[in-house]
């Protein structure tokens, strides 16, 4: 078999130049890559996410600001309403209205003696009257306890002068609203 046998080398080497044309676009694009890559990527998100907590906090300190408003609004409304639809409150309910109270002093009380002093403290009202005699003060008593809105009269004091029999006369009436019929 024949063999085969070479006695010389060929180093023949092909030099190639290096040439910035041809790596610079491709440097480039590269660059342009990553540079959209971090612009839209990071640099976007980051800036819509900041720009995200600081509508949050716009809105939180808006919140803030409403919540303090309206911290109150239900003593506000509570007294608004009192006022201006009527609203009371469970005490303010059960009292006797003020105008029946000097009603019954203007045409029970006052008709047959004279008013010295009076108040009025929830549904209690304690005059104290001159000008009536025992007798008449005795007549006065049940006239006022035949009135639909006073409950009870007690008598506390009764001094009478010897020669007009006219007396001094402390009364505490005890008043009661009207029970209300339902239809």
């Amino acid at each position: 078999a024949p063999v085969a046998s070479k006695s010389t080398m060929n180093l023949a080497f092909h030099e190639s130049s290096f040439r910035l044309s041809r790596v610079l676009p491709v440097i480039l694009v590269v660059v342009i890559i990553a540079a959209l890559f971090a612009k839209f990527g990071f640099i976007d998100m980051i800036s819509k996410k900041t720009a995200a907590y600081a509508e949050l906090g716009q809105k939180q300190e808006q919140m803030q600001s409403i919540s303090a408003k309206l911290a109150e609004y239900d003593e506000l409304a509570a007294e608004y309403g009192r006022y201006s639809y009527g609203w009371l409150t469970e005490d303010e309910a059960a009292l006797v209205d003020r105008m029946a109270v000097l009603a019954i002093i203007e045409k029970t009380i006052d008709a047959d003696a004279t008013v010295q002093d009076m108040a009025v403290n929830k549904n209690v009202l304690i005059v104290n009257i001159s000008g009536i005699t025992l007798e008449n003060t005795s007549a006065l008593v049940n006239k006022l306890e035949n009135d639909p809105l006073v409950k009870s009269v007690s008598v506390y004091t009764a001094v009478s002068d010897d020669e007009t029999m006219e007396a001094q006369v402390s009364m505490t009436i005890i008043l009661e609203k009207e029970a209300e019929v339902n239809e």
